[in-house]
């Protein structure tokens, strides 16, 4: 653990004192130039990069909550300072923040889990869950409004994976069905028909990315909604959606790219987005922005380096 630290705490100072590279381009001088990083394993250095993306995230939340301290103090003091009638809540500023400082992220991985409650799944999930909904999004309108990070911008993609620990969830709750409602009720055999459906919907697309598509806006928040089972109140409209004929399983690519556990959302870019792009676009008929959305960040970052 003491040398994970260290040679996070590295990869941060090299970082800070040249922001003009992307985190990738960071981790490769870092890993090239330091000899402490020479015996890195490849999946030693994915954790790294992951380890560095959770710093970069808190490091911005942890600055807008210091901004807002600083103007709650200067309003409480008064010190002639006047608050604007426009200003909002610390929960509203966290919102306007600026994109993390995590450059160029071409994509992010939405990882949609399953009911975990008998509750939930009676009150929700009786007709599909969230995946299955996204699936006859696709073959409907090719859009949706889809739960989505504060940082996102249009033209990101968005690399929708089913849960892996979904038929966990959905087997126990087969078990509860069975051990705690009376066989043959209604209730029991609607519970028992949703879970058989999403369980065969999990053996095609359980632990795989199974469609991709395109953010289209800016992520807007919504107000709370008793009615709906979303924990997220952050929502963004996403064009483009593409079911792919051959869903990529997590472990064609998880020696490079580590799903978050905590969060939904888990950010792909640099070298990582290139490989998953590639191995996507082998095995299946992709949308063209998908093909092209490398060519502006290869653009982009050319550009920098020749002003920086």
């Amino acid at each position: 653990m003491g040398k994970n630290m260290d040679n996070l705490k590295y990869l941060i100072e090299a970082y800070n004192s040249n922001e003009a590279l992307s985190v990738e381009d960071n981790i490769l001088n870092v890993v090239k130039n330091n000899p402490s990083f020479s015996d890195l394993t490849k999946e030693e250095t994915v954790e790294l990069k992951r380890q560095f993306m959770e710093y970069l995230q808190h490091e911005e939340t942890s600055y807008i909550s210091e901004e807002y301290e600083e103007r709650k103090n200067r309003r409480l003091a008064g010190a002639g300072y006047k608050e604007r009638p426009e200003s909002r809540d610390l929960e509203d500023i966290t919102f306007q923040r600026k994109r993390p400082r995590i450059k160029y992220v071409e994509a992010f991985v939405n990882n949609i889990s399953v009911p975990k409650t008998l509750d939930e799944m009676y009150e929700f999930y009786l007709d599909g869950n969230d995946a299955q909904t996204l699936v006859e999004s696709a073959n409907d309108s090719g859009t949706t409004c889809w739960t989505s990070p504060r940082w996102s911008r249009r033209g990101d993609i968005v690399l929708f994976m089913h849960a892996k620990t979904a038929k966990t969830s959905l087997t126990r709750l087969r078990t509860e069905v069975r051990t705690h409602l009376s066989p043959g009720s209604a209730e029991a055999q609607q519970l028992e028909r949703a879970i058989a459906e999403q369980i065969d919907f999990y053996k095609k697309y359980g632990g795989k990315i199974f469609a991709i598509g395109r953010i289209n806006g800016k992520p807007e928040k919504e107000e709370v909604n008793p009615l709906l089972h979303f924990k997220s109140r952050v929502f963004c409209d996403v064009n483009g959606l593409c079911l792919l004929d051959s869903p990529i399983d997590i472990s064609e690519f998880n020696h490079f790219i580590t799903i978050s556990r905590l969060s939904a959302i888990t950010p792909v870019f640099g070298d990582s987005f290139d490989e998953l792009k590639e191995m996507i676009a082998e095995k299946n008929d992709v949308p063209a922005y998908f093909l092209t959305v490398i060519l502006l960040h290869i653009r982009l970052r050319g550009s920098i380096g020749k002003t920086g």
